[in-house]
């Protein structure tokens, strides 16, 4: 390696590389942005900052004329006006986009919620629940059937397996069962 080619820059930074640098995370922006409608104007801080400065100054009257910059009281509309911009904004996001982390799962006990299985702690008792609970529960069972018998006070189970093989390891696919 020569001592020129040592002392050349390598990129270091997307800016030093030759060409535009596309950002896959980032989407493309449209060739033209449509101005806010009203309703976005009067969300927007501007918006919030003008009407709390027209309330400020109706309730205030003559008693609190200093509506600078530099005032508090100015300073604390203005934070609260960011607040509510930014809660604005935050509400047109989807929620999984509020409670998933960047792998799409939810972390439960570090946004302080319950799994469902703790907030629905209820076992089946109709026989669509018990059903659906055979459905999700026991691999390779495409169908579950239950009748009750009004003497006796249980059910009757028809099952039907998956004819893929889908069952437990070593078994053999087999027609419906009673």
């Amino acid at each position: 390696m020569s001592a020129g080619a040592a002392m050349r820059k390598q990129p270091v930074f997307p800016s030093d590389l030759p060409g535009p640098v596309a950002n896959p995370a980032v989407p493309e922006m449209p060739a033209r942005l449509s101005p806010p409608t009203g309703e976005e104007r009067e969300a927007g801080f501007d918006g919030l900052r003008a009407r709390g400065l027209e309330w400020l100054q109706a309730l205030g009257g003559g008693v609190w004329t200093d509506h600078n910059l530099h005032d508090p009281g100015i300073t604390l509309l203005e934070q609260l006006c960011f607040g509510l911009t930014d809660l604005v904004y935050r509400a047109g996001f989807p929620v999984a986009d509020h409670l998933t982390g960047p792998d799409g799962t939810i972390d439960y006990a570090g946004l302080s919620l319950h799994p469902p299985a703790e907030v629905f702690p209820c076992r089946p008792t109709t026989p669509a629940d018990y059903r659906r609970h055979l459905l999700d529960a026991v691999p390779g069972l495409d169908d579950a059937t239950l009748m009750p018998d009004p003497d006796s006070g249980l059910y009757r189970l028809r099952l039907k397996l998956s004819q893929d093989g889908a069952g437990p390891p070593g078994a053999a696919p087999s027609p419906a069962a009673d």
